[in-house]
């Protein structure tokens, strides 16, 4: 019994526990995605530039730019990862701060590199862009992945335990009953997505 009435309030819990995670912690997730964006940016910057591969010395005048680009993109995964190891238990707050965000931006990303692919390149998918395409694809895949897998799994199963304990009783709607549920539902909490 001890054990169910826990699961109950874990759900208010990551509610409550919102408010206790760091301002810091708020700014640093913002900042880590923009970090990420414009390493991804400068990646497909670099590599759709008509001058690549044109000589050895057009290469070399674009290592700066490549240099920046990995450390950005290094610092802000890096930085990600270790916010969202940090805030595991909190699903409310990895999926509004860590895993949307990073599903959108990786998105955003590749529409610039296809974007530039055909304006600077005319189309010619080079071995390096088609490796920043993959990496924008897979930075896209696995946070959508991972809010797929918070928000309809982890989340809701604490959210239908956390009704369970009040006696709310969950009705079985159709698939369209739930997607209105959801679009006409409160935030949680403000700024909130989920």
């Amino acid at each position: 019994m001890g054990r169910s009435i826990s699961q109950q309030t874990r759900y208010m819990e990551m509610l409550l526990s919102l408010d206790k995670i760091p301002r810091l912690h708020n700014i640093l997730a913002t900042l880590f995605h923009w970090t990420l964006l414009i390493g991804l940016v400068l990646f497909a910057a670099a590599f759709a530039s008509p001058d690549m591969g044109t000589s050895h010395r057009e290469t070399l005048r674009l290592l700066p730019l490549l240099a920046v680009a990995v450390v950005a993109t290094a610092v802000g995964t890096a930085g990600l990862v270790c916010l969202g190891l940090r805030w595991r238990h909190n699903y409310v707050w990895l999926l509004n701060r860590v895993y949307l965000p990073g599903a959108l931006n990786g998105a955003a990303s590749l529409v610039v590199t296809i974007a530039l692919l055909y304006s600077q390149q005319r189309g010619v998918w080079n071995a390096p862009t088609r490796a920043v395409i993959a990496f924008e694809v897979a930075v896209s895949l696995v946070c959508a992945s991972m809010f797929v897998l918070y928000n309809n799994l982890l989340l809701a199963r604490v959210k239908s335990r956390h009704e369970d304990g009040r006696g709310v009783g969950g009705s079985q709607l159709s698939f369209f009953g739930k997607v209105d549920n959801v679009a006409r539902q409160r935030p949680f909490a403000p700024g909130s997505i989920v």
